[in-house]
Formats: C-alpha cells, structure tokens, sequence
C-alpha cells in the first residue's frame, strides 16, 4: 500500500516571510525581529500551543510524523523537542536559520546545516537523517552536501511548475526518487533518497502544503492526494502557525495576505479532515516503498 510521509516544519509564523534573511524579508535577523516586534531578545513561545494541539491530534489518529526543525528553534524550545520525540515522532533537519540557501557557498552550507543538525541531536537525542531546505530554495551543490554531511533523505522538491517565482522542478519524479549527485531531478545513484512533495498530477500545481491546501481548498490537495498514491508514495507538509489566527502586520502585499488566508480554524477543520480520509496511509521513511527497496534488510 502506498504512503504519505506527514511531515510539519517546525518554524515560527515570522520565519515564513518575515525574518528568512530573503529579498522580501522584513526583518535581516530574528535578533532583529524580537527586539522589535517583541521588545526583548527570545521569542515568546507561540509555538507551544499549535505543536502540543498537533501531538494531541496525531495521537488521536495513530498517525507518527516527521519534523522538520530549525536549529534555532531547537535551542529556544528544547523541551517542546524533547515532547515531540518522547511521543514517538522523528525529528530531521530544516536548517540553522529560515533563510534561502542558496546565498549560501557550499561550504558554508555545510557548515551551517551541520551545526544545525548537532544542536537539534543533542536537544533531542534522536539521530537526524533528514532536511529540508527553508523556502523550497535548493542550491545546485544540495545533494552532493547533503552527502558530505550525512543525511539519508531531503524533502525539499516540488516537482511542479513555477510558481510565484518559485519551485519549477519540472523534471523530476513525482514519487521518492535516488536522484543523481548532479542533477537533482534526475535519477540516480547519490545514496540520498528524495522525497518530493506532491504536486496535483497532470497539472503541475503543489498540493502537498498546508499553504495550498488553504488557498484552494481541502478538495484540492485530497484529489491530488489520492490521485499520487495510485501511483506511489508522496509527502504532505504543514506549519505549526497555520493552526493559529494570523499575526497583526501592517502593510501586507496582495501576496502576504494570500500566504496567511484560512490560518487558524479553517486549517484545524482541514488537519482533521486530512487524517479521516487518509486513515491507515501515513508513514514515516523507514516504511517508505522506495526505502523498502533500497534497503530490504530493514523493512
């Protein structure tokens, strides 16, 4: 039976568009960002609530999930991490900060990435196997660094068309892939094994993000879905602050106020919806077909 890899990234509602480090960025540096939006110098602990609301549903729905952490997130919410892994859930990596890697040379990245991953498994304990690039940004070096680090998986492609100047991986599989060290669209023998996010079939448009799924709707991303595992595996992610009501900001472009459309209630209606119709087909890697292929000695 084929399986979706439920996977949350763990960041906050600023690190989305607002303090990534990014052109549209608001805010250069969370530094920058608690001292002014929060008047001191460490977040305020808005992520506790959606996360401890997660945990409770998935448990609720037997479901184990796959969390992709930021390395500033682990230091500031340690304990939260250490819930998350004592409740059964694995942890992987999303990075040291929430900023497009691509600014970044390869050897900075792997710098970066890699003390990211050591402040997350000595937060948690858990060995991280897995990342995820902030912003869907994939640098040319990714898998060829993601090797030199370590990791078994990445789960940062949207195998879909260009979408407001982002994504356009075209060519890649639709489905948990081996892509080669050169090209990650292409097939091939690197050892890593990529996760793409899911993409509606035939259209090319994501549906495998909370972020979509709000914008055009719960139908959209369940047809996608079930579509996808006619075919094979495929991934599905959310943020903790899309259970929450948006934040106060002035200002907002058109696209901002897209980007933060049914956050809060409408996406809790839509989490549930998500694990009743999908019962019994979440998964997390090791359960994976393509990871029962590669290495049948685990399954």
């Amino acid at each position: 039976m084929n399986k979706i890899l439920f996977t949350i990234d763990l960041d906050e509602w600023y690190h989305a568009r607002w303090c990534t480090g990014s052109d549209f960025s608001r805010w250069a540096t969370t530094e920058d960002f608690f001292r002014d939006y929060y008047g001191q110098d460490h977040p305020i602990g808005e992520l506790t609530e959606p996360v401890h609301y997660i945990l409770d549903v998935l448990a609720r729905y037997q479901v184990k999930g796959t969390f992709f952490v930021l390395g500033e997130v682990a230091r500031h919410y340690g304990g939260l991490l250490r819930e998350v892994v004592e409740r059964g859930h694995e942890i992987a990596c999303h990075g040291l900060r929430h900023k497009d890697m691509d600014r970044l040379s390869k050897e900075e990245f792997v710098a970066e990435v890699s003390e990211a991953r050591a402040i997350i498994e000595d937060v948690t304990g858990q060995a991280v196997r897995g990342f995820r690039a902030p912003n869907a940004v994939l640098p040319p070096y990714l898998v060829e660094a993601l090797r030199e680090i370590g990791f078994a998986f990445d789960s940062s492609l949207f195998p879909s068309l260009k979408f407001l100047g982002k994504y356009g991986y075209t060519r890649a599989p639709l489905h948990p892939y081996v892509p080669s060290c050169d090209d990650i669209e292409l097939p091939g023998v690197s050892g890593i094994v990529e996760l793409p996010i899911a993409v509606f079939p035939g259209i090319g448009l994501v549906a495998g993000s909370g972020i979509f799924t709000r914008v055009f709707g719960y139908w959209w991303t369940k047809a996608a879905l079930k579509r996808l595992l006619h075919t094979g595996d495929t991934v599905y992610y959310f943020h903790p602050y899309e259970l929450m009501p948006a934040p106060r900001l002035d200002g907002l472009s058109f696209s901002q106020k897209v980007f933060l459309w049914n956050t809060g209630d409408t996406m809790r209606r839509y989490f549930h919806r998500l694990m009743q119709d999908f019962e019994g087909r979440f998964a997390v890697f090791d359960q994976l077909n393509v990871v029962q292929a590669i290495r049948p000695e685990e399954g």
